[in-house]
């Protein structure tokens, strides 16, 4: 099956969208995304937000080149309505993140 982007959501250019992929409408989805098969991304979930960081944060800010960190969703990941994932995170096969969570790692 197709991935299903809503009307009134946003997926910025050269992010692939896999197969099975849904996106209702709100979610915003930046460059820099990699998206596994199967997720849901849930209404106003914004994917690949760049977090302010803080000294002796242990998040990633980018690869020693600049280059803005990726964020890698795995399969079957569920984000819920507004939720924010930030760039530089990994999320594991199967995870579900709640309504309004906020993860920076």
């Amino acid at each position: 099956m197709p991935a299903e982007v809503a009307a009134g959501a946003w997926v910025d250019d050269g992010v692939e969208l896999p197969d099975d992929l849904v996106v209702e409408p709100g979610a915003v989805i930046k460059s820099g995304v990699r998206l596994g098969a199967g997720c849901v991304i849930e209404a106003g979930a914004v994917l690949g937000k760049h977090p302010r960081l803080r000294a002796g944060s242990s998040a990633s800010a980018g690869s020693d080149s600049g280059a803005p960190a990726e964020l890698v969703l795995g399969e079957r990941v569920t984000v819920c309505a507004g939720a924010v994932v930030c760039a530089g995170a990994e999320i594991a096969d199967g995870v579900i993140i709640g309504d309004q969570a906020q993860v920076r790692e």
